[in-house]
């Protein structure tokens, strides 16, 4: 299914997410935030826990691995909808 995320310049932008785990991360997020670890994982908050995002597909463009995503990214991710 295709989300948003929202960016730091009031745009956002369509993504498919294609594949995630349950991640150990000792931050809770809310509900739909977004945080980046590193330049390599992305984290979204849920209802109970957080998910690590693996691939990602932006539309237009083909899936790719998340830290794919985020290397060639020059933004400011802050919420996905």
């Amino acid at each position: 299914s295709w989300t948003q995320f929202e960016l730091g310049n009031g745009e956002s932008i369509k993504v498919k997410i294609l594949q995630s785990a349950r991640c150990s991360s000792d931050e809770k997020l809310l509900p739909g935030q977004l945080r980046v670890l590193q330049q390599q994982k992305l984290f979204v908050g849920t209802k109970d826990n957080s998910i690590c995002l693996l691939k990602i597909q932006v539309e237009g463009k083909r899936p790719m691995l998340v830290e794919d995503f985020l290397r060639g990214f020059r933004g400011v991710l802050l919420a996905a909808q």
